[in-house]
């Protein structure tokens, strides 16, 4: 019996119909979502920008600093004036 309280845990997820509430989950799910959220922090990049900039397919950035996807970020490298940010560039400019 232990064992299946091991494997189980309650989260937050849909019962049906649009309605959330209280569900089982298996420990296996829960770590397999937590390793993917993982591998998506690792593919973001800062980039600086010198001015606002819509484009159609990719996005917008705003001026200053913004965090993109890296695949995004290869693309907006190639407009005039947006670089790649050190990350001490960027902590420096948020004061840590």
């Amino acid at each position: 019996m232990s064992d299946v309280k091991e494997k189980n845990k309650q989260a937050l997820g849909s019962v049906g119909n649009g309605i959330f509430g209280t569900v089982t989950v298996s420990s296996e799910s829960i770590s397999e979502t937590k390793e993917k959220k993982e591998k998506a922090q690792k593919d973001l990049v800062a980039i600086y920008s010198p001015k606002n900039i819509y484009w159609s397919g990719v996005g917008k950035i705003l001026k200053g600093f913004n965090i993109v996807e890296r695949h995004n970020a290869e693309k907006w490298i190639t407009k005039p004036g947006i670089r790649i940010a050190d990350p001490e560039e960027v902590a420096k400019e948020y004061g840590l």
